[in-house]
C-alpha cells in the first residue's frame, strides 16, 4: 500500500466548466505551481457541506493543463450527492476552489514483479 502524504491544499480557478455527457462535467482547473499529473493521478478537493463543514472528495485526472499547469476532472452527478458531486457541478469559470497537487498512490509500472 502507498504511503499517503498529508495533501498541500492550494487555490484553484475554474478555467472552464462543460457538460461532457448527460450528467457529467469536465472541470479544467488552474492550479499554481502544479507540478505534471501522470497516468492514475486524482486531485483532492475541498467541498463546502450543507452545515458549514468541509469534506476532501477525490477526483481522477483525466487531462493534464497544457499551458496553466493545472488539470481537468470529469465529475458524475450523483443523484444521491452529500455535497461533492452536486457541488462540482455548480462551478463556472472564475470560481475558484481549494484542491490538492495533483496525487499519484498508484504507480503504473512497465511490468510485473
Amino acid at each position: 500500500m502507498a504511503h499517503r502524504v498529508a495533501p498541500r491544499w492550494e487555490r484553484a480557478v475554474v478555467a472552464s466548466s462543460t457538460t461532457v455527457a448527460d450528467g457529467v462535467r469536465h472541470i479544467l482547473l488552474d492550479i499554481p505551481r502544479s507540478r505534471p499529473a501522470p497516468p492514475g493521478s486524482h486531485v483532492d478537493v475541498l467541498v463546502p457541506t450543507r452545515d458549514g463543514g468541509q469534506l476532501v472528495r477525490s477526483y481522477s485526472v483525466v487531462e493534464h493543463g497544457r499551458q496553466s499547469g493545472g488539470c481537468g476532472i470529469a465529475v458524475r452527478l450523483d443523484p444521491r450527492s452529500r455535497g461533492g458531486s452536486a457541488f462540482m457541478h455548480t462551478l463556472e469559470a472564475g470560481d475558484t476552489v481549494t484542491v490538492s497537487q495533483p496525487v499519484q498512490d498508484f504507480e503504473l509500472r512497465g511490468r510485473a514483479d
